[in-house]
């Protein structure tokens, strides 16, 4: 149909089509930036929250490596370390005493290992309690005690030192366990 040949009344039906078209665009539009709004503050929000928690990571790393020798820590110092293990560790338990966290905080080290690494050996003495920040552990157990002196013996000094040897190697540590 040419353009022309439209009547008044069709063009009235088409203008009045086209006025609520605009107007449920005028409200998509609204919604949609509605939405891209939300979707901003909350990206925003879990950001900011992000980079909290990796600030605070950093700051207790630095205090931790700072103080790691003296273990001369000041209140501040345990404070901050105090609230990330609380807040970033379930393994504490709740009940723990103030004097028992702060023993903690005090007592706490930094080792840093990259990679695959050597924490600790079967038969090392069993007054370290190990939290693992970030990665996963594999044990390794040897059932025999008599050999358990020579893995102490050979492999001690790969202790925190990057791992680059193949798993089929490991076993010389004993029966993999769990993972």
């Amino acid at each position: 149909m040419a353009l022309n040949a439209w009547t008044p009344i069709d063009k009235g039906v088409f203008l009045t089509q086209l006025y609520r078209l605009d107007n449920k665009q005028d409200d998509y539009n609204k919604k949609m930036k509605i939405n891209a709004f939300r979707r901003w503050v909350t990206s925003t929000m879990e950001l900011r929250h992000h980079s909290s928690e990796v600030e605070s990571r950093f700051r207790v790393i630095e205090i931790l490596k700072r103080t790691c020798k003296t273990k001369s820590r000041t209140e501040f110092e345990r404070q901050e370390i105090r609230q990330y293990l609380s807040a970033n560790l379930n393994c504490i338990p709740k009940s723990i005493s103030s004097s028992e966290m702060d023993k903690l905080c005090d007592e706490i080290d930094y080792v840093p290992t990259l990679g695959r690494s050597v924490l600790f050996l079967q038969g090392d003495y069993g007054n370290v309690y190990y939290m693992i920040a970030r990665g996963r552990v594999g044990l390794f157990v040897e059932p025999e005690k008599a050999k358990e002196r020579n893995i102490e013996m050979n492999y001690g000094e790969m202790r925190t030192k990057p791992y680059t040897g193949t798993d089929e190697e490991l076993s010389c540590l004993g029966e993999k366990g769990l993972t």
